[in-house]
C-alpha cells in the first residue's frame, strides 16, 4: 500500500506529462507532421532517461523509435513493455468540442488526440518507471521498452527492429501491452486473444466509358448494380458468410472461455445506445460479445461508383469499387483465407463485368490460455489489476487486431499480456478523444505493481 501511495502523490506531476505529450500533433500518416513526430520521439527518449532507463532512438526507414532498458541481470526473467507515440489524424477539428491538440480537462477526463491511443496508456507505464526510480525502487525484473512511431499506418518497420532485439537482447520472456479497452466499463479486463486481419479491395468494371442512362440505359450492365448484388451474395439471410471453407478452422471456446464469457455483466442496451444502433445484427444463434470475439466476420469498409457530386448526373456507371476486411479468430490462417476471398469474387464476377482484386494486408489472430502455465499467468495479472484498480476485474477476448503482437512471439518467442486502460467510450480514432483521469492513475499503480508480480510467474 505505501508504493501505491507515493504513486497517487505524484498523480499530479504525471498528469501534466501527459498534457505535454498529448499536445504534440504526432500523426505518423502525414509528411506534414514529420517535426512533430520527431518531436514526440525525443519527448518520450527524455522520459525514459528520467526513468533512470538505458535509451537509444533507432532509426528505421521511416519513423523512429525509442528502446530503453534497465540493463541485463544474471538469474532475472525479462518482460519487455510496448506502445505507440504516433496518433491518428484529426482532420476534422470542427467536429471536437475542443481543439484535438490542446489537451483539455473536463468531467474527469483529458481530452485530446491520442490521450487513449495511445499516449495515456504508454506514459502511465513511463510514469511508473520514473516514480520507481526516484524512490530508489529497483525493478525485480530485466526491462525492455519500446515506443514506435508507426502503429497507426501498420507498424511496417517493427518486424526489423525485433530482429535487431532479438539479435541484441536476453530473450524476452513476456510482452505487456496496454493499447486495448475494458470490455465493460467500470471492470478492468486483461483480454487475452485477438482477432486476425484481412484486407482487400475489389474494382468492377463494365465498360470501356459511362453512358447516358436515357439514350444507352438498359442495355448494358450498370457497375454498381453488378456490384451491390455479388456483395449481397457473401452473405446468407443468417448473416453467415456464404463462401465456402470461411469457417473450416473455426473452434469452438475452451471450457475456462465459455465460463468466463457467461460470467461478463455484459448489458446490450447501453453498448447499442453508445453505437447509436436500435438493434444488434449479425450472424444468427449467437450472442453480441460471441459475434465480436469468438466468430470471424466480413464487412464492407466503403463502395464507390458513378457520380458523387452534388446534384445529379444521369449516366450509367462503367465503374465500382467495394474495400472490405475478414475478421478471424484463432486457427484461422490468414493467407488461406486470403486466397479463398479471392477466389470466390473471381468465381462469381457476373456477367458483362470484369474484376480486378487487389489483396492487403493480412495478419493472424492471436491466444493465450490455452495451457495450465498460460493460465497461471492471467490469474497472476488479474491479481495484479484488482489490486491496481480496486474492483474485481474481467477476463475476455478482444475483437481488433494489434499486428505486433504476433512478431513478438514469432521473433522474439514472448507470449504477451493485453492489459489496457482504456474505457469502451474513448472515442479512440474518432474525434472527442479522451482519457479517464481515474484510468491512467489506476493504470500508474498497475504498471508498477506488474513489474514486480508478473516476472515471477513469467520467468
Amino acid at each position: 500500500m505505501e508504493l501505491l501511495n507515493r504513486l497517487d502523490e505524484k498523480f499530479e506531476t504525471h498528469l501534466e506529462r501527459l498534457k505535454e505529450f498529448v499536445a504534440i500533433p504526432s500523426v505518423s500518416t502525414d509528411p506534414q507532421y514529420e517535426a512533430d513526430i520527431r518531436r514526440a520521439c525525443e519527448w518520450v527518449r527524455e522520459q525514459a532517461v528520467a526513468a533512470g532507463l538505458t535509451t537509444e532512438v533507432r532509426e528505421t526507414a521511416r519513423h523512429p523509435a525509442v528502446i530503453a532498458h534497465n540493463g541485463f541481470r544474471q538469474g532475472l526473467p525479462h518482460l519487455l513493455i510496448y506502445g505507440h507515440y504516433d496518433v491518428q489524424p484529426a482532420e476534422e477539428e470542427s467536429t471536437w468540442k475542443h481543439p484535438p491538440f490542446q489537451p483539455t480537462l473536463e468531467d474527469g477526463h483529458l481530452y485530446g488526440r491520442g490521450a487513449s491511443d495511445n499516449k495515456g496508456q504508454i506514459l502511465a507505464h513511463l510514469c511508473a518507471l520514473r516514480a520507481l526510480h526516484e524512490m530508489g525502487r529497483e525493478l525485480p525484473v530485466n526491462l525492455t521498452v519500446l515506443v514506435e512511431g508507426e502503429e497507426e499506418i501498420g507498424s511496417p518497420n517493427l518486424t526489423e527492429v525485433l530482429k535487431q532485439l532479438a539479435k541484441e537482447r536476453p530473450p524476452i520472456d513476456l510482452a505487456i501491452v496496454s493499447d486495448t479497452s475494458t470490455a465493460v466499463k467500470g471492470r478492468p479486463t486483461i483480454q487475452y486473444s485477438l482477432r486476425g486481419i484481412v484486407i482487400a479491395e475489389v474494382f468492377l468494371k463494365t465498360a470501356a466509358r459511362e453512358i447516358h442512362s436515357g439514350i444507352f440505359g438498359g442495355t448494358t450492365e450498370n457497375a454498381i448494380r453488378a456490384l451491390v448484388r455479388l456483395v449481397a451474395k457473401a452473405h446468407d439471410d443468417n448473416n453467415r458468410v456464404t463462401i465456402p471453407g470461411f469457417y473450416d478452422a473455426v473452434r469452438e471456446p475452451m471450457e475456462w472461455e465459455q465460463a468466463e464469457l457467461e460470467s461478463l455483466p455484459f448489458q446490450e442496451e447501453p453498448y447499442l445506445e453508445w453505437i447509436g444502433a436500435s438493434q444488434a445484427v449479425g450472424e444468427s444463434g449467437f450472442t453480441t460479445n460471441q459475434r465480436r470475439w469468438f466468430r470471424p466476420t466480413l464487412e464492407f469498409n466503403g463502395i464507390t461508383g458513378g457520380y458523387q457530386g452534388k446534384g445529379s448526373k444521369t449516366i450509367v456507371p462503367h465503374t465500382a469499387s467495394v474495400k472490405f476486411s475478414a475478421r478471424l479468430v484463432p486457427d484461422q490462417d490468414p493467407v488461406e483465407i486470403a486466397d479463398l476471398l479471392q477466389k470466390w469474387f473471381l468465381q462469381n464476377c457476373p456477367p458483362g463485368a470484369e474484376i480486378d482484386y487487389q489483396k492487403g494486408h493480412a495478419g493472424p489472430a492471436y491466444l493465450i490460455g490455452r495451457d495450465e502455465q498460460e493460465r497461471a499467468l492471467l490469474e497472476t495479472a488479474k491479481g495484479v489489476m484488482r489490486e491496481a484498480f480496486e474492483v474485481e476485474p474481467l477476463i475476455s477476448r478482444h475483437g481488433g487486431a494489434i499486428p505486433i503482437v504476433t512478431p513478438f512471439e514469432t521473433i522474439l518467442g514472448a507470449k504477451t499480456l493485453l492489459m489496457g486502460m482504456g474505457l469502451p467510450d474513448d472515442g479512440v480514432h474518432s474525434y472527442d478523444e479522451r482519457f479517464s483521469l481515474e484510468q491512467f492513475r489506476k493504470g500508474i499503480r498497475m504498471s508498477a505493481l506488474a513489474l514486480h508480480r508478473l516476472g515471477k510467474s513469467s520467468g
